[in-house]
């Protein structure tokens, strides 16, 4: 019975104080000045009308249209803050979807309270260091930016506290080493980049050290053979890619080294017969594929 009661005093409190807020039809255009009003939001930052639609609302004071005089709230709609920030505009994109020119610090929350993200804008540009947090609490990540644009080295982080990668950015384009990690902090891949593109040769490893992979990068696009490698160095597959796409044959193998199937690749997509073997090198299974998918009678 106590525990009707509360919900019952917590919705009606909630109900009230809608009220004393009105509820706008921003997508309109046609909305008050010099008074706080309520936008309601669905998932995706577009303006409904119906609060069972909604899934966020911002409270805001509008000075002239698409102005807003003061410090903006958005709020889950369970009534919990989301986000406190400034802008100097208030307005819905070409897709009629939320669109806010920032100005000044920004502090983003987890529905359970806890800080998300905090950055800070001018003339809606990021500046400062941008770090966000895992719903724990925990730091995920910290990243430089300088008139909107990523600079310096980014670290990412596991909710253990862990690097989970390193990356460099120039201007916004990332530049140089990439090194990701395991949670144990052995390295699990390395991989360059110039002007924001992959380029020469990657590597992935086992947490033990290992190679797991190596494939190359030509202008974001993977070409040449990439093999992969069992834990205990020898190989599991190879296969050949020509501008990110893989053509030709892919073999795959056992650990002991005997062939365990073979496929062919034409522009991406399987094609043909696959035949599988046993390590004793005799037929195990035949598919036949058409553009990817399997098509007939497989033995």
């Amino acid at each position: 019975m106590k525990k009707l009661l509360s919900l019952f005093l917590f919705f009606s409190f909630f109900s009230f104080s809608q009220v004393e807020i009105p509820v706008i039809d921003f997508a309109s255009g046609d909305y008050p000045i010099g008074e706080k009003v309520k936008i309601l939001y669905d998932k995706d930052w577009r303006p409904v009308t119906e609060i069972d639609s909604a899934d966020f609302y911002r409270v805001v004071n509008f000075k002239e249209k698409n102005i807003p005089s003061a410090i903006i709230n958005d709020y889950y709609i369970s009534g919990i803050k989301k986000s406190s920030f400034y802008a100097s505009y208030v307005g819905l994109n070409s897709k009629e979807n939320d669109s806010v020119f920032r100005q000044g610090p920004l502090t983003d929350y987890y529905e359970n309270k806890n800080k998300s993200l905090s950055i800070t804008y001018f003339k809606g540009r990021k500046f400062g260091n941008e770090t966000s947090y895992y719903q724990s609490g925990s730091l995920r990540s910290n990243t430089f930016f300088d008139n909107g644009l990523k600079q310096g080295e980014q670290i990412n982080y596991y909710e253990s506290g862990e690097v989970e990668y390193k990356i460099n950015w120039v201007d916004g384009k990332k530049q140089v080493d990439e090194i990701g990690y395991y949670e144990s902090g052995a390295v699990k891949y390395k991989r360059d980049w110039v002007d924001d593109l992959k380029q020469g040769e990657q590597i992935g490893y086992y947490e033990s050290g290992e190679v797991k992979y190596k494939t190359t990068w030509v202008d974001d696009l993977i070409q040449g053979e990439e093999i992969v490698y069992y834990e205990s160095g020898e190989i599991k597959y190879r296969v050949t890619h020509v501008d990110g796409l893989v053509q030709g044959e892919e073999i795959g193998y056992y650990e002991s080294g005997e062939i365990e199937y073979r496929v062919t690749h034409v522009d991406g997509l399987v094609q043909g017969e696959q035949i599988g073997y046993y390590e004793s090198g005799e037929d195990k299974y035949k598919r036949n594929w058409v553009d990817n998918l399997r098509q007939g009678e497989e033995i």
